[in-house]
């Protein structure tokens, strides 16, 4: 009887089992799709004018805009993200220790941006111009950096700002 008693708690066990391993993907999948559903949550953080950053045009133009400033780990990870609007004469300046390689994306940024990549020396090494809002492309510089400035798409071509232009900042 015991046996008869041990292989029965045996094969519900097995069962039990079997059927976990097979209705488990079912309910996480459940899950996701019941997380997918909430929407994410995105603020208009208001612009913050840190500074103002100048670039000078080949042909002896200036233009300036007002700046904030992303200089710490905590500033570069979040740059952009979540803003909802942005004035046209205002961008954001990330400040690296050197020069290297960089590269940013769009994820969770809702503007539409031109990326500038400078170099130490304050010149422009290259431009990426319209960057679309929330991709998670990779969007590298040409050429080792240590400034990037995001300003709203079209920016640079509105302003004739070109790569071998020069940038100079005052940071309040």
């Amino acid at each position: 009887m015991n046996s008869i008693i041990a292989q029965w708690k045996y094969e519900i066990t097995s069962a039990l089992i079997r059927l976990l391993l097979l209705t488990w993907p079912i309910g996480l999948a459940l899950v996701s799709c019941k997380q997918a559903d909430k929407p994410v949550k995105s603020y208009d953080i208001p612009f913050t004018k840190e500074g103002t950053l100048s670039f000078y045009l080949a042909g002896g133009d200036t233009v300036q805009i007002d700046i904030e400033v992303a200089n710490t780990d905590l500033e570069i990870t979040n740059g952009l993200m979540y803003r909802k609007s942005m004035p046209e004469s205002s961008g954001m300046l990330f400040i690296f220790d050197k020069d290297e390689p960089r590269s940013f994306w769009m994820k969770n940024t809702y503007l539409s941006l031109d990326l500038i990549f400078v170099k130490s020396d304050l010149q422009i090494a290259n431009i990426f111009t319209n960057a679309m809002a929330l991709r998670e492309t990779s969007i590298p510089s040409e050429y080792p950096v240590q400034y990037v400035i995001e300003v709203p798409a079209g920016f640079c071509y509105r302003n004739k700002i070109s790569t071998g232009d020069r940038v100079g900042f005052s940071i309040f």
